[in-house]
């Protein structure tokens, strides 16, 4: 499964199409995230047992959803497949991409979400150094 959510307008709408057109090609269930999804756990979104019970966090007011992509149950060749089908069709790259772990299983949405603007930050600025 992948759980996404991609920014809404004309081309983006476009860009949604063609990601769950590649999605239905390699029969990998897509389900599309909300903004109440924030507060629920990875574990739950994804239909898997939680190890450990939510705990529970304080979401700003005015937080979104940014574009992100979670996988769930893919297997390494049908991911690798995904992505190079992704980067065939000359899509916009989406920077926030994980897969579910049973360390952030546990985790809610927006945790998760967090954790991964940290690190992309962090690798933005390793880039800068080289």
């Amino acid at each position: 499964m992948i759980l996404y959510n991609m920014k809404e307008n004309m081309m983006l709408i476009q860009k949604e199409k063609a990601f769950l057109d590649i999605c239905r090609e390699l029969d990998i269930p897509a389900k599309k995230l909300e903004p109440g999804d924030l507060v629920r756990q990875v574990a739950e979104l994804t239909g898997m047992e939680a190890p450990f019970p939510l705990v529970q966090q304080q979401i700003p007011t005015g937080a979104e959803l940014p574009e992100i992509l979670i996988f769930s149950g893919v297997e390494n060749g049908i991911l690798d497949q995904f992505l190079a089908s992704y980067r065939k069709k000359g899509l916009a790259p989406i920077a926030l991409k994980a897969i579910v772990t049973p360390f952030n299983v546990s985790w809610s949405l927006y945790q998760l979400i967090l954790e991964l603007e940290k690190e992309a930050e962090t690798m933005k600025q390793y880039r800068k150094t080289k």
